[in-house]
């Protein structure tokens, strides 16, 4: 019997060592934190978040940071100071800056640059808060449960393009949600444990197929031909009713509110379906942000204006994520429409 426990005793220490060897390892190589190496977590609210604190490859930036607060970039002024200005922006892909491979290139950071280098007697702070995959109903929950420990004066809500985009269920779906943390899990597994490192595969497929046999009990769908009605991830009158509970809490904390549009590369033939199933949404957002009287940025007007082909590296390939042209493009264009608003003053 003593032998058992001491084989399991030693087990256990190689599974600690390991970890700990793998964590010290990924804390040179990238850069990430020793104690806690995941770059996202679980949250009630929003699905799942970044981890505060985390630094190394994040999606497309082989060197991202995400501060304190959980936004990329650098750590958010504490205490804010009386003569700052913090720009919240918030959205999927788009504002977190997919399609260039450098933070400073994102419009977010742009947008910071662009008002920090005109005159004016304020500073200002834009808080990258965009998230890949989040749509408005994310965003929604964002704004009621983590945005006022952010202490922004001026909300910039930019969703649209994964409202529209077509999934197994809509956002707001119980079952969706769980699926969706399913999904989640093998990653947190490779990056936490070592079965999930040496047995990722495995792991993965087990919890995917977990994932599907909830889905299998779901009324919505019809297995038994082996076929899946895909919806809306956000149906339209859910999107419009999300952007009006933001506007509404903002409204009721006395932060300001501006609407964008995503841009889309309308030229794109591949993907003119989803191109086509955005429009309806950019229309929601433009007749939303008159009913309310906001400010809109109308980006995808502008965009079309001059003419996508430059604003995009490949199109054909990718017809939603601007490179840093369009990226700097869209930040010029919400900067002029907080201008022209008054919103960049108290």
């Amino acid at each position: 019997m003593r032998k058992v426990v001491n084989y399991l005793l030693y087990v256990i220490f190689l599974v600690f060592a390991a970890e700990f060897g793998l964590r010290v390892v990924s804390h040179f190589v990238y850069h990430t934190p020793i104690l806690d190496i995941r770059r996202s977590r679980s949250d009630p609210y929003v699905v799942w978040k970044f981890n505060p604190g985390y630094t190394g490859k994040l999606f497309c930036f082989p060197h991202a940071r995400v501060n304190r607060q959980g936004c990329l970039g650098k750590d958010l002024e504490e205490p804010k100071g009386a003569d700052l200005i913090r720009i919240v922006a918030i959205g999927g892909s788009v504002s977190f800056g997919f399609g260039v491979t450098r933070m400073q290139d994102s419009y977010c950071s742009l947008l910071d640059s662009l008002l920090n280098h005109s005159a004016s007697p304020w500073r200002y702070e834009v808080a990258n808060a965009g998230v890949i995959g989040y749509s408005s109903y994310m965003g929604r929950g964002f704004v009621e449960h983590h945005l006022e420990s952010l202490q922004p004066d001026l909300l910039v809500v930019a969703f649209g393009w994964n409202d529209s985009l077509h999934d197994w269920a809509p956002d707001k779906d119980p079952v969706d949600r769980n699926r969706r943390r399913l999904d989640y899990s093998p990653r947190f597994w490779r990056e936490n444990f070592v079965l999930g490192v040496v047995l990722p595969k495995i792991t993965g497929s087990l919890l995917r197929k977990i994932g599907d046999e909830r889905l299998r009990q779901h009324e919505q769908y019809d297995f038994d031909r082996d076929t899946v009605r895909f919806v809306p991830r956000v149906s339209l009158e859910d999107f419009r009713a999300n952007l009006e509970a933001m506007h509404q809490w903002c409204s009721e904390h006395h932060v300001k509110f501006v609407l964008v549009t995503e841009s889309a590369a309308n030229n794109s033939k591949n993907f003119a379906i989803a191109i086509q199933n955005l429009q309806p949404y950019h229309a929601v957002i433009r007749q939303t942000a008159a009913t309310l009287g906001v400010p809109l940025a109308d980006v995808d007007s502008c965009l079309e204006v001059d003419g996508y082909q430059k604003y995009y590296d490949n199109e054909e390939f990718d017809y939603m994520h601007l490179n840093r042209l369009g990226q700097l493009r869209m930040a010029q264009v919400v900067k002029a429409t907080l201008q022209q608003s008054g919103c960049l003053s108290r």
